[in-house]
């Protein structure tokens, strides 16, 4: 990309906290607690990834995991910002795992916040 635009500005973004290392309900997505909440420490790890991955490549790393917390999958709907096993979200149809529209807003908003758009 840089070889390409060597003046464009270059933002890589993190996943959403849509588990937490201390989620309780896994029932609720067909796993245990114990396995959702490796998925949530396994998450914070792929972010200090992307972030050292960012900053190794030398663009700009934008954070939108630590102002999502609170609305992981086992929060109610229109609270979450990311869908469990649940095909279906407030907003239509989610994809398990994935942001939903609320998700989506949030990190655009974070993104145009970092761009001072």
């Amino acid at each position: 990309m840089r070889a390409r635009s060597p003046r464009a500005r270059i933002l890589v973004i993190d996943y959403l906290a849509g588990m937490s290392p201390n989620s309780l309900c896994g029932a609720a997505n067909f796993m245990t607690d114990p396995d959702l909440g490796w998925i949530g420490e396994k998450l914070i790890e792929l972010n200090d990834m992307v972030r050292r991955a960012a900053a190794a490549g030398g663009v700009e790393f934008v954070d939108t995991y630590s102002s999502s917390v609170g609305h992981d999958v086992c929060q109610a709907p229109g609270v979450r910002w990311v869908e469990g096993t649940s095909p279906f979200a407030p907003q239509g149809v989610a994809i398990p795992f994935h942001p939903n529209q609320f998700g989506a807003d949030h990190q655009a908003l974070v993104v145009k916040q970092a761009l001072g758009i």
